[in-house]
């Protein structure tokens, strides 16, 4: 019975050792013929994580005063990036105060000569209607008065909080060099106590601790000046801003009262218009928009970011001037979230839009999923960066990639991307 069993034993192993590499060969083509499948329906290209930069540039013509950002600084939205000289808009706004001037003496001629007018004809409707005129032209060349007033101590607000800023500023750096020049004083009169150093290089070390206190004493002063206009410029544009409300409530009351006083006069026989009036009435309409177009350019004076970004060059400095739309700064994403891969033509891009695709970063094992949201219209050459050969060209048709969410690559990072067809 043993031996039946040890022959039957023996003989399942002769067997299976007869049988078996036939068996593993036929897993491993099933296995070859799948990878090689599968290897078939997956296709790669490369890209990069798409650059999304934009220029900061001003609206008007100036010379650069200062350069509030630095480079490679993150930026957050409404960020002062730089600030244009204003002497020229100072030397405007003085000329467009002159006119007004001009404006309110007219309006006092023009409102002295009706009256006389009025008393050597009669006191009659067309008087009142040209009295109510004159008040009503008053009180916008008033407006046009407080206006340059605010834009002037706006000016001069900016201006102080400007240099309280870089004050400030100022005053840490001179903190932080204090500190580094004491502890270098300390440390070489330490030596020369032990007979290590010389009382020269510690007095010399000692003067220029005191000079960069001197020096952050000086900063401070001049910061808590310039603080202290800023809060007295503060309560003085806040003055202002309630006389140019009520000087605004005033026209409208005017307007209104000229207004019900015309509808008045629909019974009175038609009457030519003063022509003085006429005429004082272009004029204030001409400065009104001369003093508008003043307040736009000094806001403009001021750069500031219209999104959150990273500075990635700085191309004016101090002292340049700039001409309207000419950039002063790049700013670019500090994360892109887009991929702009190159798919080449040995297959049907059109069937990558709307698919998945797994990106790599270079060497690196860790991958990130996108999806091809849109097709270029045109076959065009790579980026020298992506070409495998960098003596000879590449080409392909650009595909543009969204990255899923929580994803972040840096703008410019290339990519290897990988899309099963």
């Amino acid at each position: 019975m043993s031996s039946r069993f040890s022959l039957s034993s023996n003989l399942l192993q002769l067997l299976a050792r007869k049988a078996g590499p036939p068996i593993v060969w036929a897993v491993v083509g099933l296995w070859t013929i799948h990878a090689w499948n599968a290897q078939n329906n997956t296709v790669q290209f490369r890209g990069q994580a798409l650059n999304q930069s934009w220029e900061a540039s001003g609206t008007v013509a100036g010379t650069l005063l200062e350069m509030r950002a630095e480079l490679f600084s993150p930026v957050e939205e409404g960020q002062v990036l730089a600030i244009l000289d204003d002497a020229p808009l100072l030397a405007a706004m003085q000329v467009s105060r002159k006119e007004v001037d001009r404006l309110a003496a007219e309006v006092d001629a023009v409102q002295a000569n009706l009256k006389a007018a009025a008393e050597i004809e009669q006191a009659d409707w067309a008087a009142d209607l040209r009295r109510f005129q004159v008040d009503f032209e008053r009180a916008k060349v008033r407006k046009l008065d407080l206006t340059l007033d605010y834009s002037k101590l706006d000016t001069e607000f900016d201006r102080q909080t400007t240099i309280a800023e870089t004050s400030k500023s100022r005053a840490t750096a001179l903190e932080d060099r204090a500190g580094i020049l004491r502890k270098e004083f300390n440390r070489l009169e330490s030596l020369s106590i032990r007979g290590l150093g010389t009382t020269t290089a510690s007095d010399t070390a000692q003067a220029d601790w005191l000079k960069a206190l001197d020096e952050k004493m000086l900063v401070l002063q001049q910061m808590e000046v310039a603080m202290a206009r800023v809060n007295k410029l503060d309560q003085s544009l806040k003055a202002m801003n309630f006389l140019i409300e009520e000087n605004q409530r005033q026209i409208n009351q005017g307007e209104e009262r000229l207004l019900a006083f015309e509808e008045t006069g629909k019974n009175h026989a038609p009457r030519l218009g003063d022509p003085r009036l006429a005429a004082l009435q272009a004029a204030i309409k001409v400065e009104d928009a001369r003093v508008d177009e003043i307040v736009v350019q000094r806001r403009a004076l001021t750069l500031r970011a219209k999104t959150s970004g990273t500075v990635a060059s700085i191309l004016a400095q101090p002292g340049q001037s700039i001409l309207p739309g000419e950039p002063v700064l790049t700013l670019v994403k500090t994360n892109s979230n887009r991929i702009l891969a190159w798919a080449p033509n040995t297959f049907a891009t059109e069937a990558l839009l709307g698919s998945r695709v797994t990106a790599k970063k270079g060497s690196s094992l860790l991958s990130v999923g996108a999806t091809v949201v849109d097709l270029g219209p045109a076959y065009e050459e790579l980026p020298r960066l992506l070409w495998a050969n960098p003596t000879v060209p590449e080409f392909g048709r650009p595909l543009l990639l969204e990255l899923e969410s929580g994803s972040d690559l840096v703008p410019g990072e290339p990519l290897l991307l990988s899309a099963r067809l």
